[in-house]
């Protein structure tokens, strides 16, 4: 035979939440001495992702603490509950602010710097997490309210438990978005595992304290389901939102490294078609003015951006120039004058190939660029080639090859100044979706901006994104319902099997009186038959009739009845007298 057990046994849920509690205190010890003991196994999960902050471990412990005690039945300590609250506030602040107010660091030297904008501070979303759930733990310490503090408990740890299950959810999926939370300090995974434990325990807290009060399924049951989807929602949103972001972002780089290849190129094709037509005019008399303007008009039409091109003598001075229309003051321009065209005019003198000067002034044109390629006749230098680029020219029919005015605004920048631009600056574009990249071309570093244009946009957004939200909101919805149903059917058959128990124990009563007036009955009759005494009962619904010692007497009656036993003689008088109101006759009393 089994001893029955000293103490009352603990609920299910009662040993949940202490469990609950427990594993939150040993995981702020084991966060908080790792800090101590610079061990970043305890802090970190694996190298590169965001460790878990000292003051963060410390606000564990202390809410662990005050978690076991409020287990324990020692509520009135609940008010150490407030210190993780005034860090965690501080901490907010310093966020919001960007002012340093001296906590972050204050326990331990933060020697991680992954994931944050100040060395030792916890992200935003943790501050106000541990912050909220700080505060409705300390109310616990006052008395009354019990209803709306269990209320606030339930919501504050669903709130909690959702971003701690989201911040897992954006690492699980690679999501930095998710797990930054709009930030530059990212939330630590083990800070995601810390809130989903102070979430849970918050809400087992609210539920066993409801079923003290109610003994039912609390009336907020679908806010934890609701407010759960509602995070699963959001957080696929901003996961095919990133995704989208990724793929315009994806096809806009490839569109910047395609426009830089192509700007390469060009500039190479150009340098040798200078260098053809320097070679063919190598072949030529003096003064072949003829074949050179056929062969000038032919670079033009072909060559992008090219404005002119002239044959300089070996002293730098412009000997010819075609078109001529228009270039009236090149002729004689000595190039050396300008220390860029000297410079790479030098170099094609020394080298003997074409050479692409830097950024020059074209004269009454703007920015671009020259190409010098030597003409060599049995040996020596007897002129050079010069073809003059205007950038925005140059770019310009580069980007109509690709293509590139229908889906984005260019930009390309040298030395910090832009030399093209796609399109005028009043056009609406999408400075979120800009990416720029620099490249080394023709011993000049050139930045390459595109933004995508808004029609562009239009016809390649997507609309699954928001297809998911307003699915997710409607699951959502009728998730909520669904809870509220099913707790509604769940506390209708409590309430039901309640009733029933309650109607068994009304006719297990009703049986055991029964039983007893039948037991009483039996007793009765088995006295009155050994006793042999009669009991005569009769209504006489119109009238009054009395016996008395064998006589009648009758009111309001044509007749008196006979007597229950007529013609029946006894010494002692009996009387009958009917149920119906009225007082005996003086005379039968």
């Amino acid at each position: 035979m089994s001893l029955p057990p000293t103490l009352p046994r603990r609920s299910w849920l009662e040993r949940s939440s202490l469990a609950l509690a427990v594993a939150l205190l040993l995981f702020g010890t084991a966060a908080f001495a790792g800090w101590i003991l610079n061990l970043d196994i305890l802090v970190q999960v694996m190298g590169g992702v965001a460790p878990i902050r000292a003051n963060t471990a410390l606000c564990l412990v202390l809410l662990g603490a005050v978690l076991l005690l409020v287990e324990l039945g020692w509520s009135k300590f609940a008010w150490a509950a407030l210190m993780p609250a005034a860090i965690g506030l501080l901490s907010l602040v310093e966020q919001i602010t960007q002012y340093d107010l001296g906590i972050d660091e204050f326990l331990a030297r933060d020697y991680l710097l992954i994931g944050t904008e100040a060395p030792g501070r916890m992200a935003a979303i943790v501050a106000g997490s541990l912050f909220l759930a700080s505060i409705v733990l300390s109310i616990r310490g006052l008395r009354g309210g019990g209803r709306t503090r269990i209320f606030a408990e339930a919501v504050t740890g669903s709130v909690v438990a959702s971003v701690g299950f989201s911040t897992l959810l954006g690492y699980a999926t690679s999501l930095p978005a998710v797990y930054s939370w709009g930030t530059n300090t990212a939330t630590s995974p083990l800070d995601a595992i810390a809130l989903l434990l102070l979430g849970l325990a918050l809400l087992a807290l609210a539920w066993r304290e409801n079923l003290k009060i109610a003994g039912g399924p609390p009336n907020w049951s679908p806010m934890p389901a609701v407010i759960g989807c509602i995070t699963l929602t959001v957080i696929l949103w901003i996961g095919l939102r990133e995704r989208e972001l990724v793929y315009l972002g994806t096809n806009t780089k490839i569109a910047i490294q395609s426009l830089a290849n192509n700007t390469s190129l060009a500039l190479s094709h150009q340098a040798a078609d200078v260098e053809h037509l320097a070679q063919s005019w190598s072949k030529t008399s003096d003064n072949a003015t003829g074949i050179w303007e056929a062969d000038a008009a032919t670079h033009l039409r072909d060559a992008p951006g090219c404005i002119s091109v002239a044959w300089v003598d070996p002293s730098f001075h412009t000997r010819w120039i075609y078109p001529a229309k228009g270039n009236e003051s090149a002729f004689n321009y000595a190039h050396s004058s300008e220390p860029l065209r000297a410079g790479a005019l030098a170099v094609a003198r020394n080298r003997g190939i074409p050479v692409i000067s830097p950024t020059i002034d074209v004269p009454l044109a703007g920015k671009g660029f020259a190409i010098y390629a030597p003409i060599k006749r049995e040996g020596q230098i007897i002129g050079y080639v010069a073809a003059e680029y205007l950038y925005q020219r140059f770019f310009s029919a580069i980007d109509r090859i690709l293509q590139l005015s229908v889906k984005y605004h260019t930009t390309v920048s040298i030395a910090g100044e832009v030399v093209f631009n796609s399109s005028d600056s009043s056009t609406f574009h999408d400075e979120e979706q800009s990416f720029d990249s620099i490249y080394p071309i023709a011993d000049r570093r050139m930045r390459f901006s595109l933004t995508p244009s808004e029609d562009f946009l239009s016809r390649n957004r997507r609309s699954l994104p928001e297809f998911a939200l307003l699915a997710g909101f409607g699951i959502t919805v009728l998730l909520g319902l669904s809870v509220h149903l099913a707790r509604t059917a769940r506390a209708g058959l409590l309430s039901s099997d309640q009733s029933n128990k309650r109607l068994l124990a009304e006719n297990e009563e009703r049986r055991r009186i029964e039983a007893r007036l039948k037991v009483s009955d039996e007793r009765l009759r088995l006295a009155l038959d050994s006793t042999q005494i009669g009991i005569f009962e009769w209504n006489v619904p119109a009238g009054h009739v009395y016996y008395s010692s064998g006589r009648c007497w009758a009111m309001n009656r044509p007749a008196c009845p006979p007597p229950s036993r007529p013609g029946s003689r006894s010494s002692i008088p009996t009387i009958f007298r009917s149920s119906a109101a009225g007082p005996m006759p003086s005379w039968l009393a």
